[in-house]
């Protein structure tokens, strides 16, 4: 049944002893498909396709000319951020989709570990040890704390069916873990020398946007429609300056790709 623009209906949901009341209206959402018609991708999917080639990228780069250990931490982060992603996409029920969505969810918190050690590689001469072992407590810490939020939230969910911690305050507890090394690129800058700093405004910079990018995943602050068109934004914002910080300003020790890029990219493309 075709509903007219603005026509709003309460939505009454009974939930144990308590009812709620939703209300829904419907929106115009120019640009969606309609039934038998070839489907269309749009502009936000366009980023997204964009995002996980710019991963692609970072990640096949660094793990054939990556020397030290902030492209160590680098190709982590972006290869179990690609890897997450696949696994949550997998069609799967039961115990293999229960299985594939605490894979995913190990895979998201693995790529923090990867961000973290790539900040921190890259302050090793701007930061003293006393100050960066605080930041590996803190940041261990924070790291468990959304492993345990991320993981019981969804084991309370399948045993009470409840999804109460799942809610949007609780996901500040996943991006907190994220936010340290931010903190410390921040603290870090004054001492950097002259010559790096260049360097660091660039890391510094793709930082704040992918953490923007996973607080707006976490906790939909701008509401959920708003907030997931900023999302792709951010990422490839993010991905675009870590990717043009590697090959221009040499944060990570790489060697000169063009000498056989043009011929590997050749033959990865005709494989």
């Amino acid at each position: 049944v075709a509903l007219p623009v603005g026509y709003a209906v309460d939505a009454v949901i009974d939930r144990g002893d308590a009812t709620l009341t939703i209300p829904a209206k419907v929106v115009s959402y120019r640009g969606l498909n309609k039934p038998g018609q070839p489907g269309r991708v749009h502009w936000n999917q366009w980023l997204g396709i964009g995002v996980f080639f710019l991963l692609g990228a970072i990640a096949l780069l660094l793990l054939w000319r990556g020397r030290d250990r902030t492209a160590l931490g680098m190709t982590l982060w972006a290869v179990t951020i690609v890897l997450s992603a696949g696994a949550t996409d997998i069609p799967a029920a039961g115990w293999a989709g229960l299985t594939t969505m605490f894979l995913a969810i190990a895979l998201y918190l693995t790529a923090r570990i990867g961000f973290y050690v790539m900040i921190e590689a890259g302050l090793a001469r701007s930061m003293s040890a006393g100050w960066r072992m605080v930041f590996r407590v803190i940041f261990v810490i924070l790291l468990t704390l959304g492993a345990l939020q991320a993981f019981g939230a969804q084991i309370v969910r399948l045993v009470t069916g409840s999804s109460e911690f799942m809610a949007s305050q609780y996901g500040l507890i996943l991006t907190a873990s994220y936010i340290v090394p931010i903190v410390m690129l921040v603290m870090a800058y004054p001492s950097t020398a002259f010559g790096e700093r260049v360097r660091a405004r660039w890391m510094l910079a793709s930082g704040i946007a992918w953490v923007a990018n996973i607080l707006l995943q976490n906790s939909p602050l701008l509401g959920n429609m708003v907030s997931g068109l900023f999302i792709p934004v951010l990422q490839a914002a993010a991905l675009t300056g870590f990717l043009y910080a590697v090959l221009k300003y040499r944060v990570v020790d790489i060697a000169v790709v063009i000498d056989r890029a043009l011929v590997y990219g050749l033959v990865t493309s005709l494989v």
